[in-house]
């Protein structure tokens, strides 16, 4: 439900290797079923990944990069901290790579 207000022109990009199977096919059919002009993708980290991040137009002049101290479904429950991260440059060959992985399928 974080996604609901995206616009239609955005695409989103959820990386994960959905371990624990909290990521559903069911759930996402039913959230593209209601939010349809709403495109999310999904692709595995090859267990790359610990920590939560929010990146925003990567690649572009306005792209921003968040680090998420909590889960989303966390966030607001517990204080947590999302700060924005200065040095993206750090960060740009691991997104890179990130983006080139295999797709991850919902079941």
């Amino acid at each position: 439900m974080h996604l609901r207000n995206v616009n239609s022109n955005v695409v989103v990009t959820v990386f994960s290797d959905n371990k624990q199977n909290h990521l559903r096919l069911g759930d996402l059919n039913d959230f593209k079923n209601e939010f349809p002009s709403i495109r999310i993708d999904f692709k595995k980290t090859n267990n790359t990944m610990h920590d939560r991040y929010i990146i925003l137009d990567y690649g572009k002049r306005s792209e921003k990069i968040y680090h998420c101290g909590a889960s989303s479904k966390d966030a607001g429950k517990k204080t947590t901290t999302i700060m924005e991260v200065q040095d993206r440059a750090v960060y740009k060959q691991l997104v890179d790579i990130l983006i080139r992985n295999p797709v991850l399928v919902l079941t």
